[in-house]
């Protein structure tokens, strides 16, 4: 049995990073910004040439 994870933005923190395809399913999108359950404000970031993106507080 395969388990697929399933990771939800709303359980997102600081300093997550992932493949382009999971961010994309969550439809998450570089610069697209959203809270998270404790209410912190976070925002999807990506590097040119990279096929990972990350997520950093705005705050930051």
């Amino acid at each position: 049995m395969m388990v697929k994870l399933r990771p939800d933005k709303q359980n997102l923190e600081a300093g997550f990073t992932a493949s382009i395809t999971i961010f994309k399913n969550m439809g998450l999108y570089p610069g697209d910004s959203f809270k998270n359950r404790e209410g912190v404000e976070l925002i999807v970031k990506g590097k040119e040439g990279s096929n990972e993106w990350y997520i950093e507080s705005v705050d930051d």
